[in-house]
């Protein structure tokens, strides 16, 4: 994952590693212009580029449907649009899904993906919604390990795909040995501990940099352990 701000030429040398596949570039209203210049300097290296949309909530559709339009038209290979702030509902999706797609049908084709957070509980159904609308990658993780609520979890996403027809190729034995055998890890961290707290960032649809500034933005209830963000 490249940020634009932290971004630095003597940084790259390192996706001439074989096992690099494909970098993310975090793309905001305010970086563009910088994101276009990054992607400039990735075509020297064998990497798929993946452009993300992040806190995609906090964005008017008209805002966010005009940032797909100029993605659309750089040369990269996927564009995500990413839930950060775990606050968008699923009929939202479906409208900038459907628009984004025929967005980008109409310029370089590339493929279209959702990264979701689960702080309103949505992230299985936003991504169902989202590959019914037209996305064509998901992002997951098992247990759903990720920041606060966490993302897509795999251990479940993979049998409701498998239940609804859209059977996938994943060995599901094997996402369940996994997911048992890393859960005393994550259980020796605070995400089961914390997972409720994201509900309230749903709600508000804030951002982690903006709660860091100001903890009194989130409800501090009385015998509630504070989190770690």
């Amino acid at each position: 994952m490249i940020d634009p701000s932290n971004f630095s030429k003597t940084n790259l040398t390192i996706l001439r590693d074989e096992r690099i596949g494909l970098v993310r570039i975090t793309v905001t209203k305010e970086n563009l212009k910088n994101v276009k210049k990054i992607i400039n300097e990735l075509k020297n290296y064998p990497v798929k580029i993946s452009t993300n949309v992040i806190r995609m909530s906090r964005y008017t559709k008209n805002d966010l449907l005009n940032l797909v339009e100029q993605l659309s038209k750089l040369e990269t290979q996927v564009i995500y649009l990413a839930d950060s702030n775990g606050a968008m509902l699923p009929n939202e999706l479906s409208e900038i899904f459907v628009e984004s797609k025929n967005i980008i049908k109409n310029n370089n084709k590339q493929k279209l993906g959702f990264h979701g957070h689960n702080n309103l509980g949505l992230a299985e159904i936003n991504a169902l919604k989202s590959i019914k609308s037209g996305c064509d990658l998901i992002d997951g993780s098992i247990l759903g390990y990720g920041k606060l609520s966490g993302n897509v979890p795999l251990e479940v996403f993979i049998p409701l795909l498998n239940k609804i027809g859209l059977n996938s190729h994943w060995n599901l034995e094997m996402i369940y040995v996994t997911a048992q055998y890393f859960y005393k890890f994550a259980a020796k961290s605070k995400y089961f501990s914390c997972r409720s707290k994201g509900a309230l960032i749903g709600m508000k649809n804030l951002n982690l940099n903006e709660i860091k500034k100001d903890p009194n933005l989130l409800f501090n209830f009385k015998g509630v352990t504070k989190c770690e963000y």
